[in-house]
């Protein structure tokens, strides 16, 4: 559920929220087909513990085991890292699992969204508070508590 959310996150982002990272991409993109492969990433690595590390986080960050990232997975994962998600952003990110526009996520808009792909634990880990909703602020403190883990960070 994270890691879709912060998908639809980064689909949301505005060009001047996404310059930086939009360069970075087409650093690493070699030979401009708009995807990342796994030999483009390897090629920025100076030495054998950074490759090691590019590997690891290519098959973590690769989310539908394509062999290739493609934009919104590259944004998506440097967004985590680097802990900045934009209100507006997270706002249309809720909006688009908020099916009924009710103000309020279920656990059945989430697998409707995602294709009824096993939702169950990680929606009952977001929902704090044990309703059977992701209220807003459920929604945004399960993406801050995301970023803040890719961090490194301990809150």
């Amino acid at each position: 559920l994270a890691k879709a959310s912060l998908w639809r996150v980064a689909y949301n982002l505005t060009d001047s929220e996404v310059a930086k990272m939009r360069e970075a991409f087409k650093s690493i993109d070699a030979d401009g087909d708009g995807k990342i492969t796994l030999q483009e990433l390897c090629a920025e690595a100076a030495t054998d513990d950074e490759l090691d590390r590019l590997q690891a986080v290519f098959s973590e960050i690769d989310s539908n085991h394509n062999g290739w990232l493609d934009y919104t997975e590259f944004l998506a994962t440097m967004l985590c890292r680097r802990g900045e998600l934009p209100e507006t952003a997270i706002r249309a990110a809720f909006r688009s699992f908020d099916s009924d526009n009710s103000g309020s996520i279920s656990e059945k808009e989430v697998a409707e969204a995602l294709s009824g792909t096993g939702v169950h634990a990680s929606f009952e880990r977001a929902d704090s508070n044990g309703d059977g909703q992701l209220s807003y602020e459920e929604f945004r403190d399960m993406l801050r508590s995301t970023t803040d883990l890719a961090k490194g960070s301990d809150t």
